[in-house]
């Protein structure tokens, strides 16, 4: 269930609680219109603003100090620790994570000017992914490689030209990737999510993990505004990624 929430941030555009069928746990989503928050070097420790800097296009340098800087900030009030005692670059690419000890669970995505976060406290893990809705020109290569041999039997070979149905299945995909911490270091072709354009409560995807099959639940917020996409994976349980 979706109920929209009241913004405090000024580049705040929604804020969704979400709660799983079946449980007490809730989650809370927010979105944010990058180009409406203006960023604070003061909050970005010495590796952010160096890779700031870095960025060609201002807009990308723009963009880069608004999230970490808002991220930063907004999960300082909700744990009570210090901005420069959360790190959000956790090591061998893994989901980055407050200080053992801390309740507060995260994950954050963006897609263009758009950045979405989800929060919840809990031993759950929830990951988030956003995208802006466009036409993909390589949507024909683009399917054939991260859709599973379950979802290719279910959808035909007439989908594969379909930018809107392939973008939302790959959402899916990466925020149920980014609930088990692992990121695309498990193939997206080994994740199998409800294709169906809205879900229903209590909906699941099916992940192959080496000998074993995980299971994640998906929800998502809505209504959002015209044009993107936010999907939400929720994992019991953080897994390690087979390593080649």
């Amino acid at each position: 269930m979706t109920r929209p929430g009241t913004s405090h941030h000024a580049s705040e555009v929604a804020r969704f609680a979400l709660t799983m069928t079946g449980s007490d746990i809730e989650l809370e989503v927010l979105l944010f219109d990058l180009e409406r928050c203006p960023g604070e070097f003061s909050l970005l420790n010495s590796d952010e603003i160096e890779r700031a800097r870095g960025f060609a296009r201002e807009s990308d340098r723009i963009h880069f100090v608004a999230r970490r800087s808002l991220l930063r900030s907004l999960l300082s009030e909700r744990s009570g620790l210090a901005p420069d005692m959360i790190e959000l670059d956790a090591p061998d690419r893994r989901k980055p994570s407050l200080p053992a000890g801390n309740e507060l669970r995260f994950n954050a995505s963006r897609s263009d000017r758009w950045f979405a976060v989800v929060l919840c406290e809990s031993t759950i893990e929830p990951g988030i992914d956003i995208e802006v809705l466009r036409e993909l020109p390589d949507a024909d290569s683009i399917s054939r490689r991260i859709l599973s041999v379950e979802e290719v039997r279910t959808l035909g070979d007439d989908f594969i030209h379909d930018s809107g149905s392939l973008l939302r299945i790959w959402t899916r995909k990466e925020a149920v990737l980014k609930s088990l911490g692992t990121g695309l270091t498990i193939d997206p072709s080994d994740v199998t999510v409800p294709i169906e354009p809205r879900l229903l409560d209590g909906s699941m995807a099916s992940v192959r993990h080496g000998d074993s099959v995980n299971h994640v639940t998906l929800v998502e917020p809505d209504p959002l505004p015209d044009g993107i996409r936010i999907s939400v994976g929720v994992a019991d349980r953080l897994i390690d990624p087979i390593r080649p």
